[in-house]
């Protein structure tokens, strides 16, 4: 129960952070409400508009929840327990996103083959460093993965790239914390409780369950 509360806590504090962003543009801070910036603009250009830091927030990306994690299981190309190593932020080719990329240590290959020791994620919101500022990118409802935790992502890999990506983005994560398993997704829409709350390997057989592990 621990973990559960931890993990409230912090969802709560990061909703109330992204509501703070609105409040907060005149001191620098930048809150775009869609994937395109305001007016198109670049973060360059926002930074060196600012002359600071800046934090851009924007909306869901609009992936919808599974309604059974049978569906999350048949869309997977990978399915990794493991942990985070590495972390780096990056900006995007246009400069209008950041992204992070990580390397992830596997310790239980779920569904998959040839994933070595570790492989290279990636997805939308990060930090990056732009002409001496720090770019902070949220995405609402999609928290950052940390190094050092360990986690389960259902993954697709990314055409023409080395990457995978979580599968309907946030809703393809789950944190591993005191023994349970946690959807990383913030509570927009209601997660079907076998999703979470279940130890590690219980979690596993149900996935194992789905009867479409290949």
């Amino acid at each position: 129960m621990s973990g559960v509360r931890e993990l409230a806590r912090y969802n709560r504090f990061t909703r109330i952070t992204n509501v703070l962003l609105i409040t907060l543009v005149f001191t620098g801070l930048v809150l775009a409400q869609q994937k395109n910036l305001v007016s198109g603009r670049s973060l360059r250009e926002l930074v060196r508009e600012s002359g600071q830091d800046i934090t851009v927030g924007i909306g869901a990306e609009g992936s919808r929840p599974p309604q059974n994690l049978s569906t999350l299981v048949g869309q997977s190309d990978l399915i990794l327990r493991g942990i985070i190593t590495e972390e780096r932020g990056r900006l995007s080719q246009d400069e209008t996103e950041v992204w992070s990329d990580y390397v992830f240590q596997v310790i239980e290959t779920i569904r998959g083959r040839g994933t070595g020791g570790t492989i290279r994620i990636t997805r939308l919101g990060g930090v990056a460093f732009l002409e001496g500022r720090m770019v902070t990118y949220l995405v609402e409802g999609y928290p950052f993965f940390h190094p050092k935790e360990e986690y389960i992502f259902f993954l697709r890999k990314l055409p023409d790239s080395d990457f995978y990506t979580p599968l309907r983005g946030e809703h393809g994560c789950f944190l591993l914390r005191d023994g349970r398993v946690h959807p990383v997704a913030f509570p927009r829409h209601p997660v079907p409780r076998q999703f979470g709350g279940r130890a590690p390997q219980e979690f596993v057989r149900a996935i194992a369950r789905t009867g479409l592990l290949r």
